[in-house]
């Protein structure tokens, strides 16, 4: 990634049959603090993205016409339907033309509880396109399966999260948003009958927490945009831990799961 004003997205908006994927876009400035710290986005930080985005887009080539002033907001619309991954990439370039780079963290282990201070800089980033002509699901396989109205279930098909699933989702307790994430995105499993059966926040937390960080994890692996899950030395016992750099907890997991008698998935982002 290197800063810059006109920006390809990774997945791109879909719009009467058309895909747009070029955005033009400007730095922050004190329109946005004041946006950001009104009443309506102050407890929502999805929402909060939302409308820095309405204000720094300044373009969509075919879908949004160059704004006459650069502080005009663009359709909220336009900006809540767009995948979560095509924000995330937008907002860490917003960034990046502010000079701000850089990336501070810290990572709680979570086997023996120490606390690592890290950081990165933006440009180090990878990012991964997804093709135009998929759709925009990923293929997750549960490790242990979920058991519904005596009908087993073992796979089904993930769909990207958009910023309304995000804003969502920010008003929920952390503790939820594992279970309420894999809810939302999911399009359903196939019954025997051929009726579709679509899976609540509350079938997914009767699944196991390993099954459950292990399908995170297929998502996290497979997902198109900033590759924003890292690798990170435990500073108390060594471990390798596994971070994701961004506002959304989605990808957390712990250490890499052993998933060798899984079959091979065909992995469709391509990296840029």
């Amino acid at each position: 990634m290197t800063p810059t004003t006109t920006v390809i997205l990774p997945v791109g908006i879909e719009k009467n049959g058309s895909l747009y994927k070029e955005v033009q876009i400007s730095e922050m400035n004190g329109f946005d603090e004041e946006n950001m710290s009104s009443r309506a986005v102050k407890n929502n930080g999805a929402k909060a993205q939302t409308m820095l985005l309405r204000r720094c887009i300044q373009a969509i080539t075919g879908l949004v016409g160059q704004k006459s002033s650069p502080n005009i907001l663009i359709d909220e619309e336009i900006i809540r339907s767009m995948t979560s991954y095509d924000r995330d990439f937008l907002f860490f370039n917003i960034r990046m033309l502010g000079g701000n780079s850089d990336i501070e963290f810290a990572v709680a282990c979570n086997y023996c509880g120490a606390s690592t201070d890290e950081s990165m800089t933006i440009e180090d980033l990878d990012v991964y396109e997804w093709p135009e002509n998929e759709k925009q699901t990923i293929d997750i396989e549960l490790l242990r399966g979920l058991t519904i109205n005596g009908k087993q279930h073992n796979e089904f098909k993930w769909r990207f999260l958009t910023g309304k699933d995000q804003e969502r989702l920010a008003r929920l307790d952390q503790n939820r948003l594992v279970g309420a994430s894999l809810a939302y995105g999911c399009c359903g499993f196939n019954t025997d009958d051929d009726d579709v059966y679509n899976p609540t926040e509350d079938d997914f937390r009767r699944l196991t927490s390993e099954t459950r960080l292990d399908a995170m994890t297929q998502i996290a692996e497979n997902a198109p945009g900033i590759q924003n899950v890292i690798q990170v030395e435990c500073s108390g016992c060594e471990r390798k831990i596994e971070h994701a750099i961004d506002v959304s907890l989605f990808f957390a997991r712990k250490e890499k799961q052993n998933r060798s008698a899984r079959k091979t998935m065909r992995v469709k982002r391509v990296k840029r």
